[in-house]
């Protein structure tokens, strides 16, 4: 194509006013320039756009965006005038006035050529062109679009990219070869130039010429000429091309370098898929690599100069890119770029990377666990798994699971005994498996300390430096070197964090306390912070817009103005810096997010760092001077405590809070405000605690909580640090740790110091947590992390990863179709269940009953009809739509597709839990049906519990003709544990199911049993008083057989209220029926403990939790 339509001189010239020197980027440009309709480009990285505002630069090149309100008028003006127009950042639908220009609709009128735009007749210029342009990398044009345009990619590709990042090498490194080598190419275009005029000369002469040909002397000589002219040119060529043969030769040895480039710009434009924040331009990461290449270095030989760039370019990356990513995602990107190279060497492949991040998928082997090992069914499918799709280095694996083994990381030594033999571990699998196969191993049976083997794995990948963290990158003084007039600095929020105070010290050390204006935006504040904009670039201030989130519609206007100061339209002072501050959004804009510095603005981490922070914003006097002297002191170090633990509770997902709440600084500050004002500094009177508590846990931090039962922990919490029992002499905070109490000094700088002698990791005992919350936030970090990795992971593009991934999903579809029937039967329904009362009555929990069939048929349709009309698409029998592509992403990732949660049952199981806990919940019902009530309702298997309960409570009120809202329910515990799995098992085995309930009572209207719930972070031991402490390792127990008793009146015992959830996520909304969608009822339990220490436990009670167990 570059042959037969491309002009090498043009082709030359393009790559002067900026397009890639590599050969798609050029098609490219053959494409939007030689195509019959005009190009629209899909230019993320805003390569065309800078090729096209240069090459067009002296032709008086129009640039407009569809939301210009002059846009019509400067087309217009354009097509009669022959000026190059660019329509810049195109969205997903063009405006239909633009059809006669994209369709050049044009006709002849004596003589002159006209086109009909909109109402008015316009003369129409032959010289007129038109370019388009988007940002969006995955644009989904309807079909009436793309008929009147040509779509041209210019989205960059790994092996363009290679190209260019070898040109810019070669440019630094060769300075003078690559000058030789441009000096060649043009020599050459020059002299296939002059070749071309002659052949034209010579047919034009020929074409003229009359009588004999040997009679014109000009012919002769012309001929002559072109002849020896030729010869000297093949010569030349001869020779420059050897020359050109030459330079490649030594262009090639740095091609492993501008190969590892490339890979690592693919891994940082990944980012963006992790957080819309994480925008960055190839022009900046260009800039980056380039100037590692720029720096100062002694003679070296080509191989060595190459390995030290290797891994000076992998540390620039890493250092640029990180200081703009939070802290949770620095350590993600660590991993990806360790692995970008990994893959790059080929030492992973792309389905170890798909096991790590998926697990098993597809069908696995059949095969029995051996009787000593007691692991769950994922983790022996995994086993099977790993033995079948790696078997040079786990075969013979499932075979010998019950001999103790170590894998060793580094430092990291884990040690596994799956059959509890107490043997010595053997180093048998430590020496047979790779570093990275022993990290999949550890994600599937080790997952609690995974990302302490992540680090392991870096450091033996790519070194320590990619896992500690640069104090110097986040502080805005190194930061701000990097800005200029035309680049600003973002700072990236986080929930509780604030850049002001270090702005203001910063302006201070910078001289600049008279030279900034400050202003959050906000409904009306975008004109005032023009104007700010206007003033300070012809004075060279400072400008610093807070909170751009919140006037997401003024973010255009930002974007025009950053736009032209970048590219020289708007002129600015050199001390000029623009500051703004966001909170991650999908519509900030992408070209002032790649156009721009970033940094993370985070809280601090941990209660040590929480509480110094705390001190630091204290004023002495504040803290020092009071009559009720040390009792102050501890009133006021106790709520900073107060604030600190609310904030590090979030740590634990659901153990620590429901929801996770936005407690900031200001609260904090709102809470000791409310202390100076109810506390006298001049009376010594008596400490009004009850209207403290009120104020502080309903209205300061109360105020934000929504959920009810956080608010029950929030109070208990405020009572341990913020009540009349902490200002006695001996009080400490918590049962574990001495560190945690009031110390008892007088000065601020004391309890700094105090303070500072606090433990980095924090005993759980201080949240009122044992052990197994650690074990918890562990675990909540390795699913973020997985879950994360696999966002920042392109699909897989190649023909044969598309085609392995189809026949996984056939495989998976067909599985599902074959566990689950496609419909429960409404009819027959067994005799006692359709007995009507003597008012003729239809029994309450036989509508449940029916009730629940109906909702289960729907979910039951849904599955179904997604899985058929995917392996449709799968086959190309029917379109592939958004909703099918979701399905097939969640299926092959082992997920729930989210069109099947939204109509199904509340769940958090991946997918294979979920069919089986689906085939569960379908065996309950039918069984139901068809052989009459159960002596133990399995509460787990109800799509609607709440609608059982009612159904309970009105089956009573109708016996005993009570009115129902009177009635409340109590609770007894029956020292009997039911699993549903062996019901399931018997009945699949047509076994009577009788022997399983034991010595277990009949259900009356008074006695209902009901099984299958869990207990989170706490077991059941009658013979300790009921609710006791959990064991270390475990997370959840079985709480045996609950009685629901409806009742008028509950009995007065003290016992711990514990709410029931379905899943462990325990966070729900309120639905349509009045009922949360998580929340289903609570039940009250004996404990030896009082209530306080179980709601500081987090202990709760869960219905479903995310292991396949019933």
């Amino acid at each position: 194509m570059l042959k037969v339509l491309g002009d090498a001189y043009e082709m030359r010239q393009w790559n002067v006013d900026g397009l890639p020197k590599d050969n798609i980027s050029i098609e490219n440009g053959i494409y939007a320039t030689r195509a019959l309709r005009w190009a629209l480009m899909i230019d993320p990285q805003e390569q065309a756009n800078r090729w096209i505002r240069n090459m067009e630069k002296d032709n008086n090149l129009q640039v407009v965006k569809m939301t210009d309100s002059t846009m019509m008028r400067i087309l217009e003006n354009s097509v009669r005038q022959g000026y190059p127009v660019l329509l810049e950042e195109i969205d997903e639908t063009i405006d239909p006035a633009l059809r006669p220009i994209l369709q050049r609709e044009t006709y002849k009128h004596e003589g002159r050529i006209y086109l009909k735009l909109g109402d008015q007749v316009i003369d129409y210029d032959e010289k007129f062109k038109l370019y388009m342009t988007t940002k969006l990398p995955n644009p989904h044009y309807l079909p009436e679009v793309c008929i009147n345009v040509t779509l041209v990619n210019f989205l960059v590709t790994e092996s363009g990219l290679e190209d260019q990042l070898l040109a810019d090498i070669v440019a630094i490194e060769l300075p003078a070869m690559e000058a030789q080598r441009n000096d060649l190419v043009v020599k050459i275009n020059a002299d296939k130039q002059q070749l071309l005029s002659l052949e034209d000369k010579v047919l034009k002469l020929l074409f003229h010429s009359e009588g004999n040909i040997l009679d014109d002397e000009e012919l002769v000589e012309t001929l002559n000429d072109a002849k020896e002219t030729s010869l000297i040119i093949a010569t030349r060529l001869i020779d420059t091309e050897e020359t050109e043969k030459i330079i490649t030769a030594s262009r090639e040895r740095y091609r492993i370098l501008a190969s590892r480039g490339a890979i690592l710009y693919f891994v940082v434009a990944g980012l963006a898929e992790i957080d819309p924040m994480y925008q960055y331009s190839l022009k900046y990461f260009t800039q980056v690599f380039c100037n590692v290449l720029r720096l100062e270095h002694p003679v070296q030989t080509v191989e060595v100069r190459i390995s030290v760039l290797m891994v000076d370019e992998l540390k620039a990356i890493y250092d640029n890119i990180s200081r703009g990513l939070f802290e949770n995602h620095k350590i993600i990107f660590s991993f990806l770029l360790a692995l970008s190279v990994e893959r790059q060497e080929k030492r992973v492949s792309d389905d170890e990377f798909g096991f790590l991040t998926r697990g098993a998928v597809g069908n696995i082997r059949p095969k029995k666990q051996p009787s000593t090992t007691k692991l769950s069914q994922m983790e022996w499918d995994a086993c099977i798994y790993l033995e079948d799709n790696f078997p040079d280095t786990f075969s013979g694996f499932s075979s010998e699971i019950d001999k103790p083994f170590f894998i060793q990381l580094q430092d990291n030594k884990e040690i596994f005994d799956f059959a509890k033999t107490k043997q010595p571990p053997t180093d048998k699998w430590d020496k047979r498996l790779r570093i990275f196969h022993k990290l999949m191993f550890i994600a599937i049976f080790r997952k609690p300390r995974f990302l302490l083997n992540v680090v392991s794995y870096l450091h033996a990948t790519v070194g320590r430096y990619f896992t500690e963290v640069s104090a110097t990158g986040t502080q805005l003084s190194a930061v701000f070197l990097d800005t200029s007039e035309v680049t600003p600095l973002i700072f990236v929020l986080s929930t509780g964090s604030d850049p002001m105070s270090g702005f203001l010290k910063f302006t201070t050390q910078m001289q600049y306390t008279e030279k900034y204006y400050s202003i959050s935006l906000g409904q009306g504040q975008g004109p005032v912070a023009e104007n700010l904009i206007d003033k300070s670039l012809r004075m060279g201030h400072w400008v610093f817009l807070q909170n751009c989130h919140l006037a997401t519609s003024w973010m255009r206007t930002l974007e025009t103005i950053v736009r032209n100061l970048s590219l020289g339209i708007t002129k600015s002072h050199p001390e000029f810096r623009l500051f703004l501050s966001s909170m991650p959004i999908k519509e900030f804009p992408i070209s002032v997010l790649q156009n721009s510095v970033k940094i993370t603005n985070e809280p601090p981490k941990g209660i040590k760092a929480n509480v110094i922070g705390a001190l630091a914003d204290l004023k002495r006097d504040f803290f020092e001077q009071h009559i009720q002297n040390g009792n102050w002191r501890a009133i006021v170090f106790g709520l900073c405590m107060f604030h600190a633990v609310l904030l590090e509770r979030r740590k634990f997902g659901p153990l620590g809070w429901n929801i996770m709440y936005e407690f900031s600084e200001s609260d904090r500050e709102c809470g000791l405000k409310t202390l100076d004002f109810f506390i006298d500094r001049e009376v010594a009177d008596d400490i009004p605690w009850e209207a403290i508590l009120y104020i502080n846990g309903e209205i300061t931090w109360g105020g934000r909580v929504t959920d009810y039962w956080d608010l029950r922990c929030l109070r208990t919490v405020l009572m341990i640090f913020s009540s009349k029992r902490i200002i006695q002499p001996e009080y400490k905070y918590c049962r574990g740790d001495a560190y945690y109490r009031d110390p008892r000094k007088k000065t601020l700088a004391e309890y700094t110091t105090f303070v500072q002698g606090f433990p980095v990791l924090e005993d759980p005992e201080i949240f009122g947590m044992n052990q197994n919350a650690n074990i918890v936030f562990q675990t909540k970090e390795t699913d973020f992390f997985i879950s994360t990795l696999l966002l920042g992971q392109p699909r897989s593009s190649a023909d044969e990863g598309q085609a392995a991934e189809n026949d996984i999903c056939l495989q998976v579809i067909a599985r599902i179709q074959e566990a689950l029937i496609s419909k429960i039967k409404r009819e027959p329904i067994h005799d006692t269940l359709s007995m009507l009362d003597s008012k003729g009555q239809v029994p309450s929990l036989t509508t449940v009953l029916v009730q629940e069939i109906d909702r289960f048929n729907i979910a039951l349709g849904i599955v179904h009809d997604s899985l058929v009309n995917l392996a449709k698409a799968i086959k190309g029998l029917v379109v592939m739509s958004e909703e099918l592509e979701n399905v097939f992403k969640a299926l092959l990732a082992n997920l729930v597709p989210a069109s099947w949660a939204k109509r199904s049952f509340l769940s958090v199981k991946p997918l294979p839990n979920y069919i089986t806990d689906f085939q569960r919940r379908i065996d309950f019902i039918q069984h139901w049906a068809e052989n009459g009530a159960p002596r133990s309702y399995w509460i787990s298997g109800f799509f609607f519990p709440q609608s059982f309960l009612t159904g309970v409570l009105q089956t009573y009120a109708r016996r005993r003709v009570l009115p129902i809202d009177s009635l409340k329910i109590d609770f007894d515990i029956v020292e009997r544990e039911l699993v549903q799995q062996d019901f399931f098992e018997a009945h699949n085995a047509s076994r009577s199911d009788e022997i399983l309930y034991g010595n277990i009572e009949e259900c009356t209207d008074a006695v209902i049993n009901v099984h299958g719930i869990f207990i989170e972070a706490a077991r059941w031991d009658l013979k300790q008083g009921g609710l006791c402490d959990a064991k270390f390792g475990e997370l959840y127990t079985r709480l045996p057989v609950v009685r629901f008793m409806p009742c008028l009146e509950i009995s007065p015992k003290v016992r711990y209220e514990a709410p029931l959830y379905k899943t462990q996520q325990r966070s729900g909304v309120l639905s349509t029926t009045g009922h949360s969608t998580n929340f289903v009822l609570s039940i009250l339990l004996d404990s030896h403990n009082d209530p306080e220490f179980w709601v500081m436990r987090g202990t709760a009670l869960v219905s479903a939790v995310v292991e396949n167990v019933s």
